[in-house]
């Protein structure tokens, strides 16, 4: 014959094992979540920060923005020619020139510049010459130690005048952006005009 006493002390122990493998199920199921979502969030961490090296390192410095020709006291479009002065930023790999573009903006124009190799300085691409040739130099690429002169003109038929603001961008194809806001003197009466810095 079977003790009740007994019996009962079995039923309750089985349904505290019943509990007990429930909430190990629970935990296994809310680790195998937590391990998935720190997977996932580490990957697109490393994306991020790939992505923010890459925009960083890549980018160039405006050391000098000046025009050539305003000793009439203007600027004159398709005649007076730009000049911007570059090199990369410390730690910067090599850039291509060809990806690499010039946005130039007024209040009265608006323009976007490209390269290729022998460009001539036109108002839609820009020609570059290198200033300074750096120990890691290569033809159409713009290395440590290069300074690189882009040359352009503005739209043909537009003028600026004395004390008028503008900005220069240069810009590289993996988004990183250098930018120098520039403002015309109020007499440019020497042939040389510098406007950054």
């Amino acid at each position: 014959m079977i003790d009740e006493k007994h019996q009962k002390k079995g039923s309750e122990g089985t349904s505290t094992l019943i509990i007990f493998i429930a909430l190990i199920l629970v935990g296994v199921v809310a680790a195998s979540v937590i391990i998935q979502t720190s997977s996932s969030l580490q990957s697109k961490s490393n994306d991020v920060a790939g992505q923010t090296e890459e925009k960083v390192t890549t980018s160039l410095e405006i050391m000098q923005f000046y025009v050539n020709g305003t000793q009439d006291a203007q600027i004159n479009g398709g005649v007076d020619l730009f000049s911007v002065l570059v090199r990369t930023m410390p730690g910067a790999p090599a850039i291509k020139l060809d990806q690499v573009y010039v946005k130039f903006d007024t209040v009265e124009d608006s323009q976007a510049l490209t390269y290729f190799l022998g460009a001539s300085a036109t108002d839609a691409t820009y020609s570059a010459e290198y200033v300074i040739r750096g120990n890691k130099y290569k033809e159409g690429y713009l290395s440590k130690g290069d300074v690189v002169k882009f040359d352009f003109y503005t739209t043909n038929g537009s003028v600026l005048g004395e004390d008028v603001s503008g900005s220069i961008r240069v810009i590289t194809n993996s988004g990183a952006v250098r930018m120098a806001d520039f403002r015309t003197p109020l007499a440019m009466i020497g042939s040389v005009t510098y406007l950054y810095p």
